[in-house]
């Protein structure tokens, strides 16, 4: 009997000392909370009081349009010149940059029509010059994201020219190329300027 007495007495004790730690554990926890709520609390009233101070009222700057036919180089612009050219926006001169960028450089005003929203009626407005600085490819050292990175290179064709690679070896130059018939002659013509052998 007085040794059920000590047991039942020590479980007790455990269990009020296990009830005393998760009371601290959650007053800890709801403590924390508090001061979580209060630091956004804080952070959204500071927010809002620099949205709504005097200088995100003001009027955003807008760049002039070209009164006269002013041709530019799409490979050198920045995206301010472009939006000075009448009927391009920020939209259009982002896709012109973008498409750039994933090329290379342009090789012909054509490709001018694959960004988004350009229309025919703006190609006046620009001229590429005769020796234009493209990023190129070396074909027989590019890795497979290196070549299917490029906007006229599919996974597939990667896959064909890494396969043809390492069964036949280097590709010589572009009549080599064309005899794998992985390439149509028109996306061969387009690609051939980004490419080195």
């Amino acid at each position: 009997f007085p040794y059920t007495t000590l047991f039942r007495s020590e479980h007790f004790r455990r269990q009020d000392e296990h009830y005393r730690l998760q009371d601290e554990y959650y007053a800890q926890k709801d403590q924390f909370y508090r001061q979580e709520i209060e630091r956004m609390r804080q952070q959204n009233a500071q927010r809002a009081r620099q949205y709504n101070s005097p200088a995100d009222h003001a009027e955003p700057v807008i760049s002039p349009k070209f009164s006269t036919l002013t041709v530019i180089d799409p490979n050198t612009a920045d995206s301010a010149t472009l939006c000075s050219i009448p009927g391009i926006g920020k939209g259009i001169a982002t896709s012109i940059l973008r498409q750039r960028q994933r090329l290379g450089g342009f090789h012909s005003l054509d490709q001018l029509l694959e960004c988004h929203y350009f229309t025919e009626d703006l190609l006046p407005w620009f001229s590429i010059g005769t020796e234009p600085e493209l990023r190129r490819i070396n074909i027989n050292k590019a890795s497979f994201y290196q070549l299917v990175s490029h906007p006229y290179i599919s996974k597939a064709q990667t896959q064909d020219i890494l396969n043809y690679i390492r069964l036949y070896g280097n590709i010589k130059d572009a009549v080599q190329l064309a005899t794998t018939a992985i390439f149509t002659p028109a996306e061969l013509s387009r690609l051939l300027p980004y490419l080195q052998f």
